[in-house]
């Protein structure tokens, strides 16, 4: 039984965030979301960030850069290499941020 409530909360909370996307617009240019992310919850704020078909590319495209990959061999036990990696992914999310950001402002500007 609690299994099947579990289950259903998902369901319900993936239709929630598909009606999120329909009804949102890109964080980065404004154009229509085709796509998004959703972090936090309980118990902090949750964060919706909604991407565009183009910016979703671009996001993509930089993250699939070979200077940006992050090492899959680190051990998860050893507390300097998370913190490591945690700063790591941090100043990536950044970088494609700001590239992102960039890129749509070409776009809208018509570069």
């Amino acid at each position: 039984m609690h299994d099947m409530l579990g289950a259903l909360g998902e369901l319900a909370s993936q239709q929630r965030f598909q009606e999120v996307i329909r009804g949102g617009k890109c964080k980065h240019c404004g154009q229509q979301a085709v796509g998004g992310s959703m972090s936090g919850g309980w118990p902090g704020a949750e964060r919706v960030d909604l991407y565009c078909e183009p910016c979703q590319k671009d996001y993509a495209e930089f993250m699939s850069r070979p200077e940006n990959k992050l090492p899959e061999d680190f051990l998860e036990d050893d507390d300097a290499a998370m913190e490591e990696m945690s700063a790591r992914l941090s100043r990536l999310q950044d970088a494609a941020e700001h590239y992102v950001r960039r890129r749509a402002a070409e776009r809208i500007s018509g570069r």
